[in-house]
């Protein structure tokens, strides 16, 4: 079987606002949730990977989880960067990150993972962030960016996959009259 890792973009590149029950989301989650159930029928994938962070991490959380309503052997696996992410977040989100945790079916805390330390375990260091993402893409076959063509995080993330010879899926994003708009690529 097969793992698909997600990169994506926080909210404030967006719409600036982490309620994802908003209808200005309906777009990007309907795109996501269709991916994810594309790989799952005609890609053999069979584990999800996300990193926790406020924005796509967290929109493909919950696709992922509402698919697991139709296909409830696939995996749900959320890699935090470290154990205090979400600490300093406001409480809704927070509150959030919590019931990830406790939804995923596997939580990994990737700064205590073999190769992947950096610095003292379980704390903040700017580093684990692009560390998680290179965790993400050496643990799958596919990643899967939500990516709107910036220098960022994400596109750190792109490059470390191409370098790494992995299949690489875009919802190329772009913002116009305040709407999403969505285009489909793959480097296949």
């Amino acid at each position: 079987m097969k793992a698909v890792a997600f990169t994506g973009h926080r909210c404030k590149y967006f719409y600036n606002t982490y309620d994802y029950k908003n209808e200005i989301y309906k777009p990007i989650k309907r795109e996501i949730y269709n991916r994810v159930i594309d790989y799952i029928e005609n890609k053999e994938v069979d584990t999800f990977i996300t990193g926790g962070a406020l924005g796509i991490d967290t929109i493909s959380f919950f696709c992922v989880e509402l698919a697991k309503k139709r296909y409830p052997n696939i995996k749900n696996v959320l890699a935090l960067p470290y154990g205090c992410q979400g600490d300093n977040w406001f409480q809704k989100n927070k509150d959030m990150l919590e019931y990830m945790k406790n939804s995923a079916d596997s939580l990994i805390f990737v700064d205590e993972e073999s190769g992947y330390k950096c610095g003292k375990s379980g704390v903040y260091n700017a580093k684990k962030l692009q560390i998680r993402n290179k965790y993400m893409v050496d643990k799958s076959d596919i990643l899967l960016a939500i990516w709107n063509g910036d220098k960022s995080g994400t596109k750190n993330c792109i490059d470390y996959a191409v370098n790494n010879n992995k299949q690489i899926d875009y919802l190329m994003l772009e913002k116009s009259n305040n709407k999403i708009k969505i285009r489909r690529a793959t480097n296949e």
